[in-house]
């Protein structure tokens, strides 16, 4: 059976005609995380990126993503793609953009989040396993990763690679607005008016309810969750 678009989008992140790469492997059922930075994630993301550059050389290509992070090596390839890509790459982050994630955010070239992202930053987590020897070689690596990372944050943020030195020795969790002060993303996505899609709602939350029923109805969900008598407001 020939591949549609509606394939390219559902099971490879790919919408040719908006220009839009949405990053993750959904065809991968073993996966808890379908944003996961893997060999494979990454290998559908540069493929995608290189079809849409060789169609039009000049429009940009917008990266959507939610990710928790992963392989660095992997990262590392996107990252460089991104770069070399004759196309400007807009990057839009929403849920968690996580770890190696934020590589690829912070290189792209315009960074949008909406509002209720997080982010996180840090040197990474290493588990070395082997001889003593191996372990030195392996975090000797991990020290070599760790110093591109500053790098990265410098370059791409309004913070200097000490200030990343310093923070990312722990988990840091950021908020969009926080990510967005630092540099690190450029701009927040604003939710939409949403009142002409919402007159229904409206006209239900303004029809009042007895007090006695509500406070009946609030009493027996409290006890439904073996909950304490429910706090009157007085």
């Amino acid at each position: 059976m020939a591949k549609t678009e509606l394939d390219d989008l559902l099971y490879y992140g790919l919408d040719s005609r908006r220009r839009c790469i949405y990053f993750g492997d959904c065809t991968d059922q073993a996966l808890e995380d379908a944003g996961e930075v893997s060999t494979r994630s990454i290998e559908l993301a540069v493929r995608a990126l290189h079809r849409l550059a060789s169609e039009d050389s000049e429009k940009p290509i917008s990266l959507y993503m939610c990710s928790a992070g992963g392989d660095p090596y992997a990262m590392l390839r996107l990252h460089d793609e991104i770069l070399a890509c004759p196309c400007p790459v807009k990057f839009f982050g929403g849920g968690i953009i996580m770890s190696s994630a934020t590589w690829i955010m912070a290189v792209c070239d315009e960074r949008y989040l909406h509002p209720s992202t997080t982010v996180m930053v840090h040197d990474g987590t290493e588990g070395f396993e082997g001889t003593h020897t191996d372990a030195k070689i392996a975090m000797s690596e991990a020290v070599r990763l760790q110093e591109m990372l500053y790098d990265v944050y410098a370059a791409n943020s309004k913070m200097p690679r000490s200030f990343w030195e310093d923070v990312c020795q722990r988990d840091l969790f950021l908020t969009a607005e926080e990510a967005i002060k630092l540099g690190l993303a450029d701009k927040l996505i604003e939710p939409k008016n949403r009142d002409r899609f919402r007159k229904a709602r409206t006209s239900t939350l303004k029809k009042s309810v007895p007090a006695v029923d509500l406070d009946g109805l609030v009493n027996k969900l409290y006890k439904r969750v073996n909950r304490h008598k429910a706090p009157s407001d007085e």
